[in-house]
């Protein structure tokens, strides 16, 4: 296996993306990420890692009406998988899985307010990673 990771990753990873975007069923979506985060991903070199968060996994983070379940499977494989991810590549998204958590344990009844308060809290992580300061 890491043999063919190592020699076609960027293949790997463009047709995983594709395959994602047709909007498989959630359990084909689960076992993929699954797969990708918890057995590919460690072994990836950087640049690869960079482009697995950035085609993969970004895609699917925020909460919206119809993606509410398959965002939340996301960042449960996520906190599964990734708990010893120190990488740069996963640098924006560290602690990010805790303010999903948290969000939605919340006693917040509208199921609304509860996705838009965790794509706010969100956006503010993963901006405060990236401000530069004046």
């Amino acid at each position: 296996m890491a043999i063919l990771f190592s020699t076609e990753s960027a293949t790997y990873i463009q047709t995983l993306s594709a395959v994602l975007a047709s909007k498989p069923k959630r359990s084909l979506l689960r076992l993929h990420f699954t797969f990708v985060l918890g057995r590919v991903y460690p072994n990836l070199e950087s640049k690869f890692k960079e482009q697995v968060i950035t085609e993969i996994v970004f895609p699917f983070l925020l909460f919206s009406k119809p993606r509410q379940h398959t965002a939340e499977v996301v960042w449960y494989i996520m906190a599964e998988t990734m708990i010893e991810e120190t990488g740069k590549e996963y640098e924006m998204l560290k602690g990010c899985a805790d303010i999903v958590k948290a969000e939605r344990e919340e006693n917040n009844g509208d199921v609304v307010e509860k996705m838009r308060s965790i794509n706010a809290a969100l956006s503010v992580k993963i901006a405060r990673k990236y401000q530069t300061p004046l």
